[in-house]
This record gives structure tokens, sequence and C-alpha cells, in this order.
């Protein structure tokens, strides 16, 4: 068991600043949406979550400590934010409209899920892959 975990502790540290980040993204939300202004509030939330997720996965998920790459990283995670955005709405309408997958929430869970293992992996071997000293 010990094994297990030590071998997939980069997946489990992945899936956790996730999580964190969704948790943020729906916390910042729930507190900024006042009176209606729900697109501000989600606005808000993106960028926390954002800031949360690049910094954990940065830092606790691939221990990248390096300072020298951190604008070039956070525009590449940037850049990676929205192609997630861009074909998990693809993802989810083939899988709705092709593929006949009439549970919505079905639907999404699978393309979230294929949109993290193809994240995972650009972070790992693109944006926070080991440098040179």
């Amino acid at each position: 068991m010990k094994h297990t975990i030590k071998r997939f502790a980069k997946v489990i540290r992945f899936l956790i600043a996730g999580g964190s980040a969704a948790v943020v993204n729906f916390s910042v939300f729930y507190l900024t949406n006042v009176d209606g202004h729900y697109i501000l509030a989600s606005i808000y939330a993106f960028f926390a979550a954002f800031l949360v997720s690049f910094l954990l996965q940065k830092y606790w998920t691939f221990k990248e400590h390096t300072h020298s790459m951190v604008k070039t990283q956070i525009l590449m995670y940037l850049a990676v934010a929205g192609m997630n955005i861009f074909i998990g709405t693809m993802l989810l309408y083939v899988l709705v409209e092709y593929f006949g997958i009439h549970n919505h929430l079905v639907a999404q869970i699978m393309s979230q899920s294929l949109i993290a293992c193809m994240s995972y992996f650009v972070y790992k071997h693109v944006i926070f892959r080991p440098r040179n000293a």
C-alpha cells in the first residue's frame, strides 16, 4: 500500500490541488455574488481559483521551485486553462449530441476527467518540467 501511494503521490497531489482550486472557486463565487452580480463574482472566482491552482501545482504537486520561469509558466498555465475551457466545452457537446450521453452531469464528468488527464501531462512535461540549474 505504501509503495502504491508513493508511486502515485504526484497524481494524488494533483487531484487534491485541483479540488482545492474548485473549493476556492465556489467559495469566492458564493462570497462575492452579492446583489445579483454573478458575472463579476464568476470572474473573481476564476482568478482566485486560477492563482490557487497555479501555486499549488507549481510548488506542491510538481515541486518546481525556480523563480526565473514564473512569468512564462503562468502565461502557459493561463493558455492551458483557456484551451481546457474550449476543449472541455466541445467535448461535452460531442458527448451529448453525437454519443447520446443525455445525462449532462455524466458527460461533464467524462469531459473534465479527460481534460484533467491531458492537463496533468502538459503541466508535468511542459510547464513544470525539471529544468537544469
